[in-house]
């Protein structure tokens, strides 16, 4: 997901021994002239901006709203893709019908088709009482939810969570001189060519 921002090629790892012995990694670019950047720390930067970026309360409150409408409609979709509309319709209209012929002429085979519609209608009616009934997160749960996700304090595992946030939010990240440029996965208005992306100063930042 790391790309120079002079040439737009892929940054690749890379290792090597300091004066004293000791080993660090860092990014670099095949393709152009750029400085070395220590990987961890250039990781933890992305990593930490990225989080106070999708922490305050405008950003969150949008994410919210965005993860809500997107839970709602998954479960309207499930909901009907388990007991479509269409034929709990169908079926009803089927009953209504054969109870009206009946009523004028009962005989044995419509009394049995009768009681398989019902048999039936009972099933499908359950099942989109027991969809119709599922719960879903809340948007005060949410919110919640995304907190700890942020939380490093909360990360039993702070390599694996690390790499979970990265995947999640980040979509690409370009290493210029003196910025990076963050390109996010989430893009709550894609009307606003800024709404997910962010610039970030590099002054000051270690680069050997």
């Amino acid at each position: 997901k790391l790309f120079c921002g002079n040439c737009g090629s892929p940054m690749t790892g890379a290792s090597g021994t300091g004066k004293l012995g000791k080993k660090y990694s860092y990014y670099r670019c095949r393709q152009h002239d750029i400085k070395n950047i220590p990987k961890d720390e250039l990781e933890n930067l992305v990593l930490n901006e990225s989080i106070s970026f999708f922490s305050c309360d405008q950003e969150m409150s949008q994410i919210v709203d965005m993860l809500y409408y997107y839970m709602v409609q998954k479960n309207a979709s499930e909901r009907e893709s388990r007991v479509p509309k269409s034929r709990l319709l169908e079926l009803r209209n089927q009953r209504d019908n054969l109870i009206t012929v009946i009523a004028q002429r009962a005989n044995a085979s419509l009394v049995d088709k009768l009681e398989e519609i019902e048999a039936e209608l009972a099933r499908l009616e359950a099942i989109d009482e027991e969809e119709k009934n599922r719960k879903i997160f809340t948007k005060e749960e949410l919110r919640m939810t995304l907190q700890l996700f942020f939380n490093k304090d909360a990360w039993p595992d702070p390599e694996g969570q690390k790499s979970k946030i990265i995947k999640a939010l980040i979509k690409e990240v370009y290493l210029f001189e003196n910025h990076i440029d963050i390109v996010f996965n989430i893009q709550i208005d894609p009307d606003d060519p800024d709404e997910g992306y962010k610039k970030i100063s590099l002054e000051g930042f270690d680069q050997s």
